[in-house]
């Protein structure tokens, strides 16, 4: 397995982290959504607008954000797209650009976030000052944690080199143990219970599983992610950036096929057998831009929120939706808080800053 993917991904969480010279990071604020003025570059090119509609999903009207020339940016309204793709996801449609870079609906001026958007994560929640997991000294990058917070994955520098460590606990009121360092892998995620650890290797996702959290983990396999391995050979793609949900029942991960700028799909089952294939999610927010990926990092355990990591902002953000199946309608900025992952209650916020994996609880 490779390292590379795990030193850009420390080198961009080190990047993040020291962007800010003071500590909290700014509180997370309501991702604008609705219509106005943005503000654009003043050579702005004229974009172009996408007008909504459905396609046997759940509309997403609107037309997208038009660039304005000059010093001003145009009007961005609530971005058009399809309503459902291939019977997956409800798509959330790509709005205008402004030189260059896409402008989405939630890039237009500040307001409030829909009326029925009732979610246990608060989309208008600020989040407390951060607080270091006395892990180990040093810059450490957070891989995963579970939703009950007594398992924790995370990277270590050791002489220049990286390390994967995991950390229990028997209680979320006691430090984590020192950690056991992990065999390299380029590790991606935690089931919800910290028994199978999601790892990448050249474009597939494998497995390694342990029997009990007092268990070493078993060597690499494809396990679950068979299928999608398998899918992806046939179909010349590559796969990464995979999250598991809390209830074990939702995948959301990348697929590359050198086409798509909508990478993010999500796949669904209803026991513990083989992921199957998945389905692309689209939205404005989630697209690629000038080779700048979008990766999930978490999910609230309503399913109603997914937390991603955006470089083209150079922030994490989190994406609200009114139902489990319905298309992301709301995101907010979460500030330098890259690996973004709520615990159970989505009281506390768990993610990587200069000091290492920490966390912020909502105040």
């Amino acid at each position: 397995m490779t390292n590379r993917r795990s030193l850009a991904a420390l080198a961009l969480a080190l990047a993040w982290a020291c962007s800010d010279d003071e500590k909290p990071p700014p509180p997370v604020t309501g991702g604008p959504n609705d219509a106005g003025e943005s503000s654009g570059g003043a050579s702005g090119s004229s974009g172009s607008s996408a007008t909504g509609g459905s396609d046997g999903g759940e509309p997403n009207g609107g037309t997208g954000a038009t660039a304005g020339d000059g010093a001003q940016g145009g009007t961005a309204g609530a971005g058009g797209g399809a309503g459902e793709t291939s019977g997956g996801e409800p798509s959330g449609g790509t709005a205008g650009t402004d030189g260059g870079v896409p402008m989405c609906p939630s890039d237009a001026a500040a307001g409030a976030p829909p009326d029925d958007l009732t979610t246990l994560c608060n989309p208008e929640g600020a989040w407390g000052p951060i607080v270091d997991l006395p892990l180990m000294d040093g810059a450490a990058q957070l891989v995963g944690i579970t939703p009950d917070e007594l398992t924790i994955v995370f990277y270590g520098v050791e002489n220049m080199v990286p390390v994967a460590y995991v950390a229990d606990r028997p209680s979320v009121s006691v430090n984590f143990d020192p950690g056991e360092a992990l065999e390299y892998g380029d590790y991606l995620a935690l089931s919800p219970d910290g028994l199978r650890l999601v790892a990448l290797s050249e474009g597939r996702l494998l497995e390694l599983v342990r029997t009990g959290r007092d268990q070493p983990f078993g060597a690499p396999a494809d396990g679950t992610f068979s299928t999608l391995d398998a899918d992806a050979d046939a179909n010349d793609l590559a796969l990464s950036g995979a999250v598991i949900a809390p209830d074990d029942r939702a995948l959301y991960y990348l697929v590359s096929d050198g086409q798509s700028d909508q990478p993010i799909h999500v796949s669904r089952r209803t026991g513990a057998g083989p992921w199957p294939v998945g389905t692309r999610i689209e939205a404005c927010e989630f697209q690629t831009h000038g080779g700048l990926v979008r990766e999930p990092t978490g999910v609230s355990a309503d399913g109603l929120t997914l937390f991603f990591d955006d470089p083209v902002r150079g922030q994490a953000r989190a994406a609200f939706r009114e139902t489990t199946n319905g298309p992301f309608v709301w995101f907010v900025d979460l500030g330098s808080r890259p690996r973004s992952q709520p615990n159970t209650a989505c009281n506390r916020l768990y993610f990587t800053d200069l000091s290492g994996p920490a966390y912020g609880a909502a105040q």
